[in-house]
């Protein structure tokens, strides 16, 4: 195989990982527990942030739109880098208050809903790190119905 076109392949390939690794478009569900290597190196055990559960809970239909998006994590998040963007399903950006968390280990991260949330559906988008330094993402759709 000519070395250009082997060069351009690859470069495809690191591009769609990149866009793949931005936003999952599915709801991130993870179990309680924290993902661990399967063979761990000289006793090092690899973590990594998941979400365990939200308010709006995925693909949940509302009667009365959210005051806030609630996460909750596998472990605790590092607040200075943690982001939570709500946007309707046509792109539009809604106000969301500045992310804060409880002091409890298990306390969910919170951003306030500032913009209203006519019926329709959305979607909430995070992006994390946790102390091993690994960013986690996902999207969180959801509904809020006629009333």
């Amino acid at each position: 195989m000519h070395r250009s076109h082997h060069v351009t392949r690859a470069a495809r390939a690191c591009a769609l990982v990149a866009v793949l690794g931005g936003v999952s478009l599915a709801a991130t569900r993870a179990p309680a527990r924290s993902a661990h290597a399967s063979a761990p190196t000289a006793g090092v055990v690899a973590r990594h942030l998941h979400l365990i559960k939200s308010e709006p809970a995925a693909n949940d239909t509302l009667h009365a739109a959210p005051t806030a998006i609630r996460l909750w994590f596998t472990e605790k998040p590092e607040l200075a880098v943690t982001t939570i963007r709500l946007a309707s399903a046509a792109g539009a950006a809604v106000a969301l208050g500045p992310v804060t968390a409880d002091t409890g280990a298990t306390a969910p991260i919170t951003a306030s809903v500032k913009g209203r949330l006519a019926p329709g559906a959305y979607v909430a988008t995070w992006r994390s790190t946790a102390d091993d330094g690994h960013p986690g993402t996902g999207a969180i759709p959801f509904v809020v119905a006629a009333h």
